[in-house]
């Protein structure tokens, strides 16, 4: 019976700290096959060390980053390019950061009127929606995780579900 992978190379495999097993057969672990497991064991384990580091530097980096966006973008409305007027109240806001929901990317970059305009009027037809809900599903776009509770996850949900997120 031919291999199933007949190009495939026979090497020895290393299980544990220097013990080796060859395909079809055993061998005894060498002073050498020991030493060289245990240097690459401590080579694994100081990538390891480092990566940590570095996540918890690019993870420091990204809260800062969703903390300004949060602050200056959706709270502050600094360089929005467009404004929405939704159920009573107005958001200055970002076609990048909309574009996230599939609402708005549809409307912003799509043959309609609204791709260029400067303010966006949106119908929300749905009773469940109310002003706090659309304010914390736009939040939502920004990075803020809502704080749902039994008074506003129905409307938070019917929100989102009108701006597709």
């Amino acid at each position: 019976m031919e291999p199933q992978y007949p190009n495939r190379q026979q090497h020895q495999r290393t299980y544990g700290i220097g013990v080796g097993v060859g395909v079809g057969g055993g061998s005894l672990p060498t002073m050498e096959t020991t030493r060289q497991a245990s240097t690459q064991l401590q080579s694994q384990h100081s990538d390891n060390d480092r990566t940590s580091n570095e996540l918890g530097a690019l993870d420091c980096n990204l809260t800062s980053l969703c903390d300004h966006i949060q602050l200056e973008g959706f709270n502050n409305g600094l360089f929005s390019d467009v404004i929405v007027q939704a159920v009573g109240s107005t958001y200055h806001l970002h076609r990048l950061i909309l574009s996230r929901s599939s609402y708005f990317r549809n409307m912003l970059q799509g043959p309609w009127k609204e791709a260029k305009a400067p303010v966006l009027t949106l119908t929300v037809d749905d009773s469940n929606v109310n002003g706090e809900a659309i304010a914390i599903a736009l939040a939502y776009l920004y990075g803020h995780h809502p704080k749902l509770n039994d008074n506003n996850a129905f409307r938070v949900l019917a929100a989102a579900s009108f701006l597709d997120l």
